[in-house]
């Protein structure tokens, strides 16, 4: 059996960064938050940053 999961790879200023996991880690507790592991394995974010972000509309 397997569980439904999604995939993203956003993009943002790096200043957004801690708003984004907050807003994403609400959805994924948003349905049975008590569930045993939940708040430890639903949301799992890595962070690649790039050395040439340049700040600025593209």
């Amino acid at each position: 059996m397997s569980a439904t999961h999604w995939h993203l790879l956003p993009w943002m200023k790096p200043e957004e960064l801690d708003t984004v996991n907050d807003v994403l880690k609400a959805c994924t507790l948003a349905d049975s938050p008590d569930e045993p592991g939940a708040p430890h394995r639903r949301h799992l974010s890595t962070m690649a940053i790039s050395s040439d972000y340049q700040a600025g509309p593209l």
